[in-house]
């Protein structure tokens, strides 16, 4: 499954994603208070989820 988390950039991905998620970026470091968009892959092009979410 691939979780991608984009605030204008990339801000996480993660093929092996187990909702262990803290809330950091790629480098290690809090994301700031925003609006983030989101895209869930879990393996095959039928089934993507995208949306939003706040932190």
């Amino acid at each position: 499954m691939l979780i991608r988390l984009i605030n204008w950039d990339l801000v996480y991905e993660s093929w092996s994603y187990k909702n262990d998620w803290d809330g950091k970026g790629k480098d290690g470091n809090s994301l700031p208070s925003g609006h983030y968009y989101y895209i869930i892959n879990r393996g095959d092009e039928t089934t993507v989820e995208k949306g939003l979410l706040y932190i």
